[in-house]
């Protein structure tokens, strides 16, 4: 879990965002093999029970599907939360996970500092 010390002096639990890519090859695409074995792996991932059981929630799931490439930007408290939630798809295999920003926010935090350093 991590931290923010916020003006309050408090410390409070934030979620982080993640970006994950998932890759997985022609011979190991669950599509290939039936659907049982969709259903147990991105029918699991793709699972809201599943998302809220490991602690992890979904903003997005993208696929290239000729690529066998699927892509997620998840929010979680830890990193090991998005591997629980990755779990029934590393099977079949690899996924790339990067902590992330918000783009937008980051760079209204980085002028706002600019302008408390001019003040």
């Amino acid at each position: 879990m991590y931290y923010s010390l916020r003006r309050t002096e408090r410390l409070e639990a934030i979620d982080l965002l993640f970006h994950v890519k998932h890759i997985h090859t022609y011979d190991t695409c669950p599509a290939r093999h039936g659907p049982e074995m969709v259903a147990k792996t991105f029918g699991t991932v793709g699972s809201p029970e599943h998302a809220k059981k490991v602690g992890v929630k979904v903003l997005g799931m993208y696929a290239d599907a000729p690529a066998h490439t699927a892509y997620f930007i998840l929010e979680a408290d830890s990193a090991e939360k998005v591997g629980a939630f990755l779990f029934p798809i590393l099977m079949i295999g690899t996924a790339e996970i990067t902590p992330v920003t918000d783009l937008a926010e980051e760079v209204r935090r980085k002028l706002e500092e600019a302008k408390r350093k001019t003040s």
